[in-house]
């Protein structure tokens, strides 16, 4: 009888998709072929994985939101009193950190809507996705005080709201990134 190439559990020859995990490959393997790590694993959303699950649903709306203020700075007249030399207001180098920081921030909800997807199809580079989320959530946040810093010099570098946004990223990624490489209930679900 053929075994899910993920779980290890048996299937039938007929079946699409293995009845314990979903995944979709069968091999004519024994059971003690497959890895400890997910032969008696947890399959599917449970256990800390909800979490992660909430996370990752809400992360995209919450930027969504967080997104809208930085439009502001775009509408016409603003733009101009930052952005045009000579005038009291002009910033140098203003116009290149806000469309940098608009552009991040859009590809950041885009790739949190990927995320979702990855998350709802139980794809196996989900994980990986997820962390390289996580991390370059955090170095684009410390890069953009730097950069914000350089363009407002006689701002503090790390105000209370980005050292709290910092902070809740880097225990964010220091618990996620470890459980996402460990867990034997990610590597059991994310088999697609």
């Amino acid at each position: 009888m053929p075994a899910c190439s993920y779980c290890g559990n048996d299937v039938a020859p007929d079946a699409d998709a293995c009845p314990k995990c979903g995944g979709k490959e069968k091999v004519y393997e024994t059971p003690d072929m497959v890895s400890e790590d997910t032969r008696d694993a947890p399959v599917g959303i449970g256990g800390w994985l909800i979490l992660v699950t909430f996370g990752v649903f809400i992360s995209p709306i919450l930027m969504a939101v967080q997104l809208v203020p930085l439009l502001e700075v775009f509408e016409a007249e603003t733009w101009d009193l930052l952005t045009t030399p000579g005038t009291d207001t002009f910033v140098p180098y203003f116009s290149a950190v806000m469309t940098i920081e608009l552009i991040v921030n859009s590809l950041l909800i885009m790739g949190h809507i990927y995320l979702v997807y990855l998350l709802i199809k139980r794809r196996r580079n989900f994980p990986r996705f997820f962390i390289g989320i996580m991390v370059f959530t955090l170095v684009f946040l410390v890069v953009d005080a730097l950069l914000v810093s350089m363009v407002f010099p006689d701002e503090p570098v790390l105000d209370s709201d980005t050292l709290k946004d910092i902070s809740r990223q880097l225990i964010g990624t220091c618990i996620w990134v470890p459980y996402m490489l460990k867990s034997r209930r990610v590597k059991a679900t994310f088999t697609q």
